[in-house]
């Protein structure tokens, strides 16, 4: 009976110990999900051109724009097909509560009407955002994870972007090019 139990508790052992593991912001290891399907990276690449346009509104302060394009987005993100991840359900079911709760801050957006709010959305979406494509560990294309730290006085924003330029939705006039690189994908 020893026997069985050291043999169990061996494989217990052996595959935990084998099991993919990434460090996340806070230096804790968590479980990384599989690479996520081809299919996924398609629907995401394409909810991600939605994001890219309604960044475009913002700098162009063309609030039609941006919910058009928030609108897209949000459809787009509530049919992503979550269901072909393959993984740790828990890590799973923490991918689909994020695209859960991204989808519920472009709600917000779209139905803000005060552009100043909506900024603050749109910088809710994109921290949202970020952690989702960091779960599925999204690759089909460059994402760029700007920051600036004057916006919203002082306490800072982040976007993201396809290109490596500095195009800042939140900017005004005093700090049209404010951002700096704080991550890639």
């Amino acid at each position: 009976m020893k026997r069985i139990g050291w043999i169990v508790l061996s494989a217990v052992v052996y595959f935990s110990c084998n099991q993919q593991q990434q460090v996340n912001d806070n230096g804790n290891l968590r479980k990384a999900l599989p690479d996520s399907t081809d299919v996924l990276n398609a629907s995401v690449e394409l909810m991600l051109n939605d994001y890219y346009a309604a960044k475009i509104g913002f700098v162009e302060q063309n609030d039609s724009l941006i919910i058009k394009a928030a609108r897209q987005l949000m459809a787009k993100a509530d049919s992503l097909p979550v269901n072909l991840l393959q993984g740790d359900s828990l890590l799973v079911n923490n991918v689909i509560v994020l695209k859960e709760s991204f989808s519920a801050e472009l709600k917000g957006l779209v139905e803000e009407k005060d552009r100043e709010e909506m900024k603050r959305d749109f910088n809710s979406v994109t921290e949202q955002l970020l952690d989702f494509l960091k779960a599925i560990r999204y690759k089909r294309t460059a994402v760029w994870y700007f920051y600036c730290e004057q916006t919203f006085n002082n306490a800072g924003a982040g976007w993201l972007d396809s290109s490596h330029k500095i195009i800042n939705p939140y900017s005004s006039s005093s700090q049209p090019l404010c951002g700096i690189v704080k991550d890639s994908l």
